[in-house]
């Protein structure tokens, strides 16, 4: 758990309530990853260890959101990106409730399509991609007000 101490401080992810079938929230802030500070290795125990340690304590599944609010290329590591999601996809299948991704851009999205033609259509449906203007209805079809 020391390992993880600089990241947990740093603000790259946290545990932010629950969404409206009680599964927890996993907020990644992109912002907050600084690939000079912390490299993709240990970003990626430490995000396995984030997420291991809540479902230590959960019998559920669980809420990823991607927040990409603020983040610049500064911020990219798309070593990261390629590692985590079939990752996540491959080790957590059934404990990946929906994993929302905010806000979107069209390249992304581009992206997106190119590689979710590797998984089937039950885990292409886990990913949400939000855009800027219809944020407030995606949201808040998963996740009460009070929890944002």
């Amino acid at each position: 758990d020391y390992e993880f101490v600089a990241q947990d401080r740093w603000g790259m992810a946290y545990w932010h309530g629950s969404d409206r079938f009680g599964r927890p929230i996993l907020v990644i802030r992109g912002c907050r990853h600084d690939p000079s500070l912390f490299t993709t290795e240990t970003t990626l125990r430490y995000l396995i260890w984030k997420l291991e340690t809540k479902l230590s304590e959960v019998d559920d599944e669980v809420v990823v959101i991607f927040d990409f609010i603020n983040m610049t290329r500064h911020n990219m590591d798309m070593r990261l990106v390629r590692i985590l999601i079939p990752l996540l996809l491959s080790f957590y299948p059934e404990r990946l409730g929906v994993c929302m991704v905010y806000p979107t851009s069209q390249i992304m999205w581009i992206l997106w399509k190119m590689v979710s033609k590797r998984f089937d259509e039950k885990t292409e449906k886990k990913f949400v991609f939000v855009r800027e203007q219809k944020r407030e209805n995606k949201f808040l079809r998963l996740i009460a007000s009070d929890q944002l």
